[in-house]
């Protein structure tokens, strides 16, 4: 069908194209009373013009489907998720660790822990063995960084896993706080009538006190469960006023929104980068994770043999998986995801997963908080029968 300009008098017709068709309203500009049943060039005359169904557009004189949702509920995304700024390229080598033939886990260990700010632990290509855990705790701005998928490989060993994390508190925060002002969308501040509660780098949620018409809870729960919110990092506080990243994503002013600040703070600028980890021995539940981190990342790891889940981030913001290879899972079902993440404003692109749990890639996976995320360009293969390959919404 050729570029559409003018049609008979007023008349119901059908737009069609490629699998494509919706009526539309035609109005009659140039006094013509032709009654035609199709479209055609040929019949085209200037001045008439086409009143398409609702979320319909014209492109290049054909229809195509608008966004789905309306745009006054659509999250601005771009330059909100993932790593601020992008991954950063560390240049300056802290230290550079070789296989020892024996526990390896310790020298990392040590060596992240000690890590100035800004720089790299490299670890050199070969097989590392872990029969100790790689952990730390209120550290940021450091990289671990191996020569590459399958050249770098760590064997873990038992209950052994690389895990680095922020203080999340305990127990969990339950005191919800009235927002007085600012929760339209892209607003990066709020009024409260007591700000005692918060503090800089700390994550809080907001969301409506009650759902908005447009959401509804599944599972059998009602409405009136708070479930909508979303995770944000608080980047000061001045009096009654909260400023945080990033902004909100919709307007909540009408729907008596609430803050949650959380018992914690967030950690940031973790990188692990270039290596393999072999989960052939292990049994942790996760053998890489992060906890309560902001703008951290895992980029070009490949997990294989898990027994468990794959990669865990959570409680988490602004954190980015990219280039990774998850495959060859060992089980499925629950407590066997693959690429798992809870918390809100996360990027999880550019990934291969071959049979790389169920679900392949999973959000809120016992979590809450769990909005404004992004999955693209993700290439997911051989899932395990009964499974999704992607879950948005999976245990809130």
């Amino acid at each position: 069908m050729g570029n559409i300009r003018t049609l008979c008098k007023t008349a119901i017709v059908i737009l069609m194209g490629n699998g494509y068709s919706a009526l539309a309203t035609v109005y009659d500009s140039d006094s013509l009373s032709t009654n035609i049943q199709s479209i055609h060039d040929t019949l085209a005359q200037n001045g008439d013009t086409i009143t398409l169904p609702a979320g319909m557009i014209l492109q290049q004189g054909r229809p195509v489907p608008s966004e789905i949702i309306p745009d006054d509920r659509l999250a601005p995304w771009q330059g909100n998720v993932g790593v601020p700024g992008g991954i950063p390229t560390r240049t300056t080598i802290y230290r550079t660790i070789s296989p020892s033939g024996g526990d390896d886990g310790p020298a990392i260990n040590s060596a992240v822990n000690s890590c100035p700010s800004g720089q790299v632990v490299q670890l050199s290509a070969g097989t590392f063995n872990l029969s100790s855990s790689v952990s730390t705790f209120m550290k940021s701005n450091y990289s671990l960084r191996g020569a590459g998928q399958g050249r770098t490989i760590l064997k873990l060993n038992g209950n052994v896993s690389l895990y680095f994390r922020g203080n999340a508190g305990w127990p969990p925060a339950t005191n919800w706080v009235p927002v007085l002002s600012g929760a339209t969308k892209g607003s990066n501040t709020i009024t409260v009538s007591d700000a005692t509660l918060f503090s800089v780098d700390q994550p809080i949620f907001i969301g409506p006190n009650v759902l908005p018409t447009w959401a509804h809870n599944l599972g059998g729960f009602p409405d009136t469960d708070r479930s909508l919110f979303v995770t944000f990092k608080v980047r000061s506080v001045a009096g009654s006023t909260v400023t945080f990243d990033p902004p909100i994503p919709f307007d909540m002013s009408s729907m008596t929104p609430m803050v949650l600040p959380q018992n914690g703070k967030l950690v940031q600028g973790i990188g692990s980068e270039g290596f393999t980890i072999d989960c052939t021995n292990s049994t942790a539940p996760f053998p890489l994770e992060y906890e309560n981190a902001w703008g951290s990342w895992i980029y070009d790891v490949e997990v294989l043999n898990a027994q468990s889940r794959q990669m865990f981030i959570t409680g988490s913001v602004r954190c980015e998986i990219r280039h990774c290879y998850t495959h060859t899972d060992v089980a499925a079902g629950p407590n066997h995801e693959g690429i798992t993440l809870s918390g809100s404003w996360h990027l999880v692109e550019d990934n291969i997963c071959n049979r790389g749990g169920a679900m392949a890639i999973i959000f809120s996976d016992a979590g809450r908080g769990v909005s404004c995320n992004v999955a693209a360009y993700n290439y997911i293969i051989n899932t395990e029968p009964g499974w999704w390959d992607t879950d948005f919404c999976h245990g809130t």
